[in-house]
């Protein structure tokens, strides 16, 4: 949302002349609050009025389509009763009724927004930059706050030599054991929390603070590093944390969008750094750079088969000890080879887990027949057929299924057989 508002803002040209982070959260911020929101009505009253006729029309015709919205509640139900073909199809098209109504209602007030926001940028004349008459918070008040911060994330420091050196293991819980899940999990979640906050923290002190020549105090400057390298040593610690636990337990998505988050905050936190001593560095431009370039790679590149192939490879190279298979399931079509692979491995419960997951699978990608004179199911045509529905990622699935089924045309059975052999045990 940041970035398409900064888009829109440049889009229009009504960005201010002025740079520097002030200035890009004003552009971010200015239309939204100043215009946006409180023109909202006039906004979208714009869209039926004036002279042009095609305006008239569309509100004639808006205001038509919501005066036949309460006689087709009392139509719909006599006709559905009326006929089952139609009842079938009205059944259809409404078969997730509460998120197709939920989807509409937020479409509408997304829509309204952007309508507005649009509006006001083209209405709104570009601001003038003018300087406010703020001179800034006293220093002591900054170098208080930020030095009661230092020496606590210092004394988290020194207690982390209980790790490294057997002087300082009484930190630690007698009974302490160190497991590679327990490590791994343990304060990844807070320190990611913690380096948001600490972002913020510097951030607006370094706004606030102030400044002589553009630049805060010299005590304010080291405080606001000290922090900024602390973070940058709990964003490693936790990136090598999440590394151990990869190479321990194997990769999934949300593993791989973790890290990428870690590594977006690493660069925002060196460019905060710099910024401290070099005024010309936005912070808030490499953010929202950063931000795009990070959601774009991970748009264009498809996790789920790296994830799969990793896993695959880690396990047959003996990195892992085992293969999580729902895992492996659960990433769809760029799964579905490497199902087929693994369940012709020798480990029995993975090649028996295998199995079952494409059974499963088959019935998700064929029409199923059943012969009741035998008792058997049989795979019958493709269910994606629409060009639409085509990737490479399923055509290469499709690839994998039909040579399996050649090699065990009896798979469909094979669930049967799992669950009356599990009930047994």
């Amino acid at each position: 949302m940041l970035l398409s508002c900064c888009w829109f803002t440049a889009f229009s040209g009504k960005g201010s002349s002025k740079t520097g982070d002030t200035a890009i959260i004003r552009d971010i911020l200015s239309p939204v609050f100043k215009q946006t929101l409180p023109n909202l009505p006039i906004s979208l009253a714009s869209l039926f009025s004036g002279e042009k006729r095609y305006k008239k029309s569309l509100g004639g015709v808006i205001l038509g389509v919501l005066i036949a919205i309460p006689p087709l509640f009392i139509i719909i139900p006599l006709l559905m009763s009326s006929d089952e073909a139609f009842s079938g199809m009205i059944d259809l098209a409404f078969e997730n009724t509460a998120s197709l109504v939920l989807k509409i209602l937020l479409g509408i007030i997304i829509g309204a927004f952007v309508i507005s926001y649009c509006f006001s940028l083209k209405k709104e004349e570009s601001p003038e930059y003018r300087e406010n008459g703020f001179n800034g918070v006293q220093n002591t008040v900054i170098i208080s706050f930020l030095s009661v911060l230092s020496l606590c994330y210092m004394a988290y420091l020194f207690s982390q030599l209980a790790y490294f050196f057997s002087a300082f293991s009484g930190f630690l819980p007698k009974d302490y054991k160190f497991t590679v899940s327990a490590y791994a999990r343990r304060g990844f979640f807070e320190m990611t929390v913690i380096a948001v906050i600490n972002f913020f923290i510097i951030f607006v002190s370094h706004l606030v603070s102030a400044k002589k020549n553009g630049k805060i105090c010299v005590a304010s400057r080291v405080l606001c590093t000290f922090i900024s390298v602390f973070t940058l040593i709990i964003i490693s610690t936790a990136l090598s944390k999440m590394i151990l636990y990869i190479s321990s337990f194997g990769m999934t998505k949300l593993r791989i969008t973790t890290s990428v988050f870690m590594l977006f905050l690493a660069v925002v936190f060196v460019s905060l750094i710099i910024r401290l001593y070099l005024s010309k560095v936005d912070v808030i431009k490499v953010g929202l750079i950063s931000a795009a370039v990070s959601l774009m790679v991970m748009g264009i590149f498809n996790v789920n088969s790296f994830i799969a192939e990793y896993n695959y490879n880690a396990y047959k190279n003996k990195t892992l000890k085992s293969i999580d298979v729902s895992t492996i399931s659960d990433l769809g079509d760029e799964g579905i080879p490497y199902l087929v692979l693994l369940a012709r491995e020798k480990d029995e419960e993975i090649s028996r887990q295998s199995r079952l997951k494409l059974s499963y699978a088959y019935e998700d990608y064929y029409e199923i027949e059943y012969n009741h004179k035998s008792n058997k199911s049989k795979i019958s045509e493709r269910k994606y057929n629409g060009i639409g529905e085509w990737s490479f990622s399923r055509s290469k699935a499709y690839k994998y299924l039909e040579y399996y089924l050649k090699k065990e045309p009896d798979i469909l059975e094979f669930k049967k057989e799992y669950y009356e052999h599990s009930e047994y045990l």
